[in-house]
């Protein structure tokens, strides 16, 4: 499941096919679409998309 933590943001990414379950070891290649919806243009050298694991009950596994 991916999880949008702040849906107001200027900022904003869409990953709809990352795989509900996935196996440790293995490599996933999931497209991502970002959105920049600012009046700023971005700079390769200064944006970065991260991500974190985390389980169900919140506790972060990355």
């Amino acid at each position: 499941m991916v999880t949008y933590p702040d849906t107001t943001t200027d900022s904003t990414y869409y990953a709809p096919t990352t795989p509900t379950k996935m196996v440790p070891g293995t490599t996933y290649t999931v497209p991502v679409t970002i959105n920049n919806t600012t009046g700023s243009t971005w700079s390769a050298s200064n944006e970065q998309l991260t991500y974190d694991w985390t389980l169900p009950d919140g506790t972060d596994v990355t």
